[in-house]
């Protein structure tokens, strides 16, 4: 809980800021320059995870792997990674929640912001989606974006806006501000 991975590198196994093989729970941590040879610079999962109110920025190759076991992101920034969240297509009971996260601006012009099975609670703003492995049931609250046309989220700098770990602020006109919903939270990251 509220913490900071940065600057980790993994040069033989999966997850270069945190590698989970028991269930966990992550909150109001960043994820920022880290990276591995393998999968999952921010997060590798290999079990049951909740991770929210984190942010990932930076992260290579991706910012998350979900290995295994089911993925729930509530609250989350995940901007700026080589390519941002990949849901393993050898586990196809495994799942992706998403809910009020931002999942865009993967940096490798051939990479992807979403791949895999996941399920969308709603709120999200998604930079592309045109990836063929994405398996996923939009809803109405949902903005996203494709590779002819990205969804900007336009989000400030990674730096210190007030919290105890590093996020990304949304700057005047985001599309991110008031199309969120608190979901019993009392603050954010």
């Amino acid at each position: 809980f509220n913490c900071t991975f940065s600057n980790n590198k993994a040069t033989t196994d999966a997850g270069g800021g945190l590698a989970a093989s028991g269930v966990a729970t992550v909150s109001g941590c960043s994820f920022w320059n880290n990276s591995t040879t393998s999968a999952g610079g921010g997060i590798y999962n290999d079990a049951a995870m909740n991770v929210n109110n984190s942010t990932f920025y930076g992260n290579a190759p991706e910012g998350i792997v979900n290995g295994a076991g089911n993925l729930e992101l509530n609250h989350c920034t995940i901007y700026a990674n080589s390519n941002s969240v990949w849901n393993s297509q050898l586990i196809q009971t495994a799942l992706i929640t998403l809910k009020n996260t931002i999942i865009a601006g993967k940096t490798d012009p051939l990479g992807i912001d979403v791949s895999g099975p996941m399920v969308s609670e709603g709120f999200n703003i998604i930079g592309q989606t045109n990836n063929p492995q994405a398996t996923i049931a939009w809803q109405s609250t949902d903005q996203v974006g494709s590779a002819a046309a990205p969804f900007d989220p336009l989000l400030g700098p990674l730096q210190n806006n007030g919290g105890i770990s590093p996020n990304m602020a949304p700057l005047p006109g985001s599309p991110a501000i008031d199309r969120g919903t608190s979901g019993g939270l009392a603050t954010d990251q």
